[in-house]
C-alpha cells in the first residue's frame, strides 16, 4: 500500500508539472509568434472592426489616387493652356505693331516671319499635350467623367477640355468682309472685277501681311485670347476643387490609419517580457518534471533494498 501510494502521489506531481509544461510551451510560442507578426492576438470584434477599416482605407486611398490621376491630367492641360496664351499673347503684340501702316518692307517682313513661327509653335503646343497618352488640347480629349466612389455618396466631377489648335480658335482659313478703308478694295478679285466694300474675301490663314490683315489678325487673336482665357479658367477651378477633395481625402485615410494603428498597436518591450516570463515557468515545468522523474527512481530503490 505505501508503494502504490508514493508511485501514485509522484506520478500526481509528474503528471502537474507536464501539465504546467504544455501550459508554457503554448504560451511561449504564441508570444514568438506575435513577437515575429508584431502584432497583438485580436478578439473578434477588434478582428470585425480591422476588416471593415481596411475595407474603408481600400475605397479611399483608391478615391485619392483617381483624383490626383485627374488632378495630375488637368495640372498638364493647363501649362498647355498656359503656353498658348503666352504664344497668342505675343502674337497680339506683333499684331498691333504691324496693323501700322508706315512699317518698313523689312521691318513688316521681320515681323511676319516671327507670327508665323508663333503660329506654327501655337499649333504644336495644342497638338503635343498629352497625359499618360491622352492629348488633351487637339479637340479629341471631349468631356469625361471622373467618378471618386468614397465611403458615402458617389460623387462625379465632370471635366471638359477645348480645342485650342489653329483650328479650334479659328486662326486658320477664314472668310473676311471689306470694310472702307481696306487696302484690297478696288483690286483685281480675281472674278473679271475688283473688290467693293462689303465683298467677302476668303483667307488662307491669319497673317499680318498687311494693315488690313494685321487688324483682321488682331480681332481674330482677341477673341482666340478670350477663349483661351475662359479654359483656363474653368480648368483652375477643376484643380482648385480636387485640391479641397485631395485634402479631404487624405485627412479621412490619415483618422483610419491612427485608429486602426491604436487596435494593432503591438507592446514588443512588454510581449518580450511575457516571453521570458512564460520560459521561465516551462523551464521550472522541466526541472519538476526531472526531479519527480529522480526522486520516483531513488524511492523505488530504497523500497526494493
Amino acid at each position: 500500500m505505501e508503494k502504490r501510494g508514493i508511485r501514485m502521489n509522484l506520478s500526481g506531481i509528474t503528471a502537474k508539472a507536464h501539465t504546467q509544461y504544455a501550459l508554457a510551451t503554448r504560451e511561449v510560442e504564441n508570444s514568438m509568434r506575435r513577437i515575429a507578426e508584431g502584432r497583438p492576438d485580436l478578439n473578434s470584434g477588434d478582428k470585425a472592426r480591422v476588416g471593415r477599416m481596411n475595407t474603408t482605407l481600400s475605397m479611399l486611398r483608391l478615391a485619392n489616387s483617381t483624383v490626383k490621376q485627374s488632378q495630375d491630367l488637368l495640372e498638364t492641360a493647363e501649362s498647355g493652356v498656359s503656353s498658348v496664351n503666352d504664344v497668342l499673347t505675343r502674337l497680339r503684340e506683333i499684331a498691333v505693331q504691324s496693323s501700322n501702316e508706315d512699317l518698313t518692307a523689312d521691318t513688316r517682313a521681320g515681323l511676319i516671319d516671327e507670327f508665323n513661327a508663333l503660329v506654327k509653335e501655337l499649333d504644336y503646343v495644342a497638338k503635343n499635350t498629352a497625359y499618360d497618352g491622352v492629348e488633351l488640347l487637339d479637340g479629341t480629349f471631349g468631356d469625361r467623367d471622373v467618378i471618386i466612389e468614397g465611403t458615402g455618396e458617389t460623387e462625379t466631377i465632370n471635366i471638359e477640355l477645348s480645342d485650342l489648335t489653329l483650328d479650334g480658335l479659328k486662326l486658320t482659313a477664314h472668310t473676311v468682309t471689306l470694310e472702307s478703308g481696306d487696302s484690297r478694295i478696288g483690286q483685281d478679285n480675281g472674278q473679271g472685277g475688283t473688290y467693293s466694300e462689303g465683298d467677302t474675301v476668303s483667307v488662307s490663314a491669319t497673317s499680318i501681311d498687311s494693315a488690313n490683315d494685321a487688324d483682321d489678325a488682331l480681332a481674330r487673336i482677341d477673341a482666340a485670347i478670350a477663349t483661351v482665357q475662359a479654359e483656363a479658367s474653368d480648368v483652375n477651378s477643376k484643380i482648385e476643387r480636387f485640391n479641397f477633395t485631395i485634402s479631404h481625402l487624405g485627412n479621412m485615410i490619415t483618422m483610419n490609419e491612427e485608429s486602426l494603428a491604436t487596435i494593432l498597436d503591438f507592446d514588443e518591450a512588454a510581449e518580450m517580457a511575457s516571453l521570458a516570463d512564460f520560459q521561465i515557468r516551462q523551464q521550472t515545468a522541466i526541472a519538476m518534471m526531472a526531479q519527480a522523474q529522480q526522486l520516483s527512481q531513488t524511492v523505488m530503490q530504497l523500497l526494493q533494498g
